[in-house]
């Protein structure tokens, strides 16, 4: 079943079981037994070691599976706030187990805040590229979170993708902006026209957004061909709710084509319009005042748009300092430009500077940079550098992709190295105060990495609490509610019936899953999320051995769904192309075959007929005749078509366990065997020394 369709049907039968899920009158904000019931954080590790895969957790509640997050933590004060990360499958390789491109809010401990499902997916008809530059934003005084979804188109430019925005405010409520920008793609056309590097909402609650246009141009002038093609970088100002275009801007019209750093021939670049040559490459926008500020990465350089015309106000080039003058730290490839403490006289600009060109030592390692620069620009007036975030003993190098916020509410700087699976919190010293690994380094990628504040309430969706009963062990209840935050404490209803339900108590919440024992006598629960004292939101009714639909058995249903889309997924191109080479194997023995066969038929023919021929002849001359029974037949190869089946090894074999219905996979588990209490382990992979040295998407 192709992709897409498995999707829809997936969604279709997801639908359904919700729809049967039987839920309880919700008295929210109840009076409550406030006697504490002893609980604890829950997950399993789970490690497939005949993969990159990254170690992953699993929860009973829960369908999504994040990625462990090894953390390394050094002395000082964290900033407030949460971190946003959307890991990526990079070389082709199956490196993140959940869907590829998911987006996850995580606390700094590692432990899940939410998972988002993107149920928009099904209008790919290629490869999906997930969910790209995963953030919160304010639109109309509310933080949203907003995201870049879209398509791989193949045989695309590397890094050129076409999509849409999606945003959700903190009830979770989704609407997508999807902008016709006119922009020429390919047949068939994409499906959006938003490229996957910028979306930035502004002042004004409008976004910016970029595109590349796949344009023809004249390249005599660069020693190439008149009918040449060109990716024109441009960028849009368009409103939100209506996708109205408000300023256009377009590379071709106001830069020239000479301050290029990557080369006309670079990779093939210019002879089609699915290769353009990317001379310009912008890949951030954000809006400063009336103007825009823009990052050109192929031009390491950093430009002031003029608001009212397009045209370039002033250039800090990362190599000489452009309009500035002499630069005290050089950038090269760089991402993520921005403007801070904007007035008349001057601003901060800072850079994620991926630096990354030949040699990799200290003096070429990713960093964070931030400048001063005195306005008007003046070249008497050099940039001041006040910010340079690396290590000494750490080094990484980005080749493409990354992010740096340069003040995340305490002074201290955020990191996200793109390419390199590694998200770092600075402190306003510039040391180093924690950083957290949620990849191989050579299958992983998250084109930008946040830390930021957020506060959710779900609104379709309720807390979920599953009961189990392992026989021998007293009750547990498994309690979560994915993307609510400041949740204190599950409320506990429980009784021998629904109908029969009092309050015994409160369960702390620990970690993103909570699991907590009940009675021997109990057989049914329900769950109150506690938020300042009070419960404001019911979860359904779960009984032990209830087969009604509750919340509980639509996630196994949904976590069942997600592993074989994962599973269907993973396959892809490994069975692709081992179906690709056995069928060029197999037609070439056919070929092969055949033509044995052939030439043996012919030559029998052949000699049939000169045998009939020359026992004509001696019947005619009376000599001993032939006997008719002595006629050869010609020799007849045949070969029987035998199915060949493709076992691959990365599949897992998925049994039913024997209490509840467990999904338990042959991969090594991190804490599997008899149900425990802490089912807590940590999982160490050793990570190649040269993150940069894998091939990845330039974005």
């Amino acid at each position: 079943m192709p992709k897409n369709q498995a999707r829809i049907c997936c969604a279709f039968v997801l639908s359904f079981a919700a729809l049967a899920a039987g839920k309880a009158p919700a008295d929210n904000g109840k009076p409550y037994d406030t006697t504490t019931i002893d609980s604890k954080a829950h997950y399993q590790v789970t490690t497939d070691t005949s993969r990159v895969v990254w170690p992953w957790r699993t929860y009973k509640t829960s369908s999504h599976n994040p990625p462990i997050m090894n953390i390394t933590q050094h002395k000082g004060k964290l900033a407030d706030g949460y971190v946003f990360i959307s890991p990526v499958d990079s070389n082709k390789k199956d490196g993140t187990y959940d869907l590829s491109g998911t987006g996850f809010i995580m606390d700094t401990n590692g432990d899940l805040i939410f998972a988002a499902d993107e149920d928009g997916m099904g209008f790919c008809d290629e490869w999906v590229a997930g969910m790209t530059d995963f953030r919160a934003q304010p639109y109309k005084g509310r933080q949203h979170i907003t995201y870049w979804n879209g398509c791989n188109t193949l045989g695309a430019h590397w890094g050129h993708r076409w999509g849409r925005v999606t945003m959700m405010d903190e009830e979770y409520t989704k609407f997508d902006l999807n902008p016709d920008l006119g922009i020429n793609t390919f047949e068939p056309a994409t499906r959006g026209n938003i490229d996957v590097h910028e979306h930035q909402m502004t002042d004004r609650d409008t976004m910016v957004v970029t595109s590349y246009n796949n344009t023809q141009w004249d390249l005599t002038s660069m020693d190439g061909p008149a009918d040449a093609w060109v990716a024109d970088s441009m960028f849009f100002e368009v409103e939100v709710k209506t996708g109205k275009i408000l300023f256009e801007w377009r590379a071709l019209e106001h830069v020239p084509l000479k301050a290029s750093h990557y080369g006309f021939h670079a990779a093939g670049a210019g002879v089609t319009k699915r290769v353009p040559w990317d001379w310009f490459h912008i890949n951030s926008v954000q809006r400063v005042g009336e103007d825009y500020l823009i990052s050109a990465r192929h031009h390491f350089a950093v430009y002031l748009i003029s608001g009212k015309d397009g045209s370039v106000l002033w250039k800090l080039d990362g190599l000489n300092g452009g309009t500035f003058g002499s630069i005290p730290a050089k950038f090269r490839w760089q991402h993520h430009a921005r403007a801070h403490n904007v007035t008349k006289d001057g601003m901060t600009v800072s850079v994620f500077n991926n630096m990354v060109n030949g040699p990799k030592n200290e003096k070429t390692q990713t960093n964070g940079l931030a400048f001063w620069l005195s306005l008007p620009p003046k070249h008497d007036s050099p940039p001041v550098l006040v910010k340079k975030l690396q290590t000494q003993d750490e080094m990484l190098f980005t080749g493409t992709q990354g992010s740096y916020q340069m003040d995340v509410g305490n002074g201290n700087g955020f990191i996200g190295y793109g390419t390199v699976p590694v998200v770092r919190e600075f402190g306003s010293d510039g040391k180093l105060l924690w950083q957290g690994q949620f990849g191989d380094y050579s299958a992983v990628m998250c084109y930008r990495g946040f830390k930021m504040e957020w506060h959710g309430t779900p609104k379709n969706w309720d807390p979920i609490a599953l009961i189990e009963n392992p026989r021998i062990h007293t009750p547990r209840v498994y309690a979560s509610w994915n993307g609510a935050t400041e949740i204190t404490g599950w409320a506990v209803f429980a009784g021998k019936k629904k109908d029969s339900l009092k309050s015994i108590g409160v369960a702390k919440k620990e970690g993103f899953e909570t699991v907590f024992k009940l009675d021997k006598k109990m057989k049914c629960v329900q769950v109150g999320a506690i938020r300042n004292g009070e419960i404001i939101r019911n979860s359904s009714i779960s009984c032990i051995g209830d087969d009604a639909g509750s919340d509980a058995k639509y996630v196994q249903l949904q976590a069942e769904n997600r592993r074989l889309q994962a599973e269907v997924d993973g396959l892809g191109n490994a069975a692709w192309e081992a179906y690709e080479l056995f069928a060029e194997v197999a037609f070439g023995v056919i070929v092969v075959v055949l033509g044995v066969w052939a030439l043996i038929f012919f030559r029998d023919r052949r000699r049939r007929r000169q045998y009939q021929s020359t026992c004509t002849s001696r019947n005619e001359h009376r000599i001993t005749p032939c006997a008719a029974n002595n006629k050869r037949s010609p020799t007849i190869i045949g070969f029987r078509a035998t199915k060949v089946g493709h076992h691959p090894t990365s599949f897992s074999a998925f049994v039913t366990g024997p209490d509840f219905g467990e999904v338990v996979s042959d991969l090594h588990r991190g804490s599997v065997g008899e149900e425990s209490d802490e089912e807590e382990t940590t999982a160490q992979r050793a990570a190649p020394t040269d993150p940069s040295s894998s091939m990845a998407l330039r974005a």
